[in-house]
């Protein structure tokens, strides 16, 4: 598994064209001109990248819509001036959020008691949202199900430099933590019992 960052420090991202883009590229409606921006410049690194490793074909998706490319797995997330994207041969996901005030109290609707229980005892609860949010997305982009999957149907947090889980696939989790952002990502381990 190898992470590639880049941060948007100017909007030159206007010369991107679409034949730069790898073929079948599916890009969604964006009312937000900026996460349009951020979503053509990771599949411009994911396209980068593929050309430097000689990685030749057409992106698919799966039946939720997780992009695979010839059997190698990858995965994009943006937020803020941040994209990101992780390239692996297991299945991935990765996720990053620029942190931000937000009401934290959607945390009873969406997360577990532990997970709420965990936040609502850090020192700083926002951090401790952040945390548990882009595992849970991680993980849910790893598993390629999306929010298919309830996000309270599983629980995974960090815990004293470990992750405490439950009901999920046998993963590998990392997780970088900046003043600005954080990062997560998930790598599921198959033939794990």
């Amino acid at each position: 598994m190898k992470i590639y960052k880049d941060i948007i420090t100017n909007y030159a991202l206007y010369e991107l064209r679409q034949a730069e883009m790898p073929e079948g590229l599916f890009s969604p409606k964006y009312t937000d001109e900026d996460a349009y921006k951020r979503h053509l410049l990771g599949y411009s690194m994911l396209n980068k990248v593929l050309q430097e490793k000689k990685i030749d074909g057409k992106i698919q998706y799966n039946r939720y819509g997780k992009p695979l490319i010839n059997g190698i797995d990858f995965n994009i997330s943006h937020s803020g001036n941040y994209v990101v994207l992780v390239i692996g041969n297991s299945e991935i996901g990765i996720d990053i959020e620029y942190k931000k005030e937000r009401n934290i109290e959607l945390i009873e609707k969406f997360f577990t008691e532990q997970e709420q229980q965990f936040i609502k005892s850090a020192n700083d609860p926002l951090l401790a949202f952040y945390q548990v949010w882009t595992l849970k997305e991680a993980y849910l982009k790893a598993v390629g199900k999306g929010l298919y999957k309830k996000l309270s149907s599983f629980t995974i947090f960090p815990q004293n430099g470990t992750f405490v889980t439950e009901h999920i696939e046998n993963c590998q989790l990392h997780q970088e933590v900046t003043d600005e952002y954080v990062l997560s990502t998930v790598e599921l381990i198959r033939g794990t019992i």
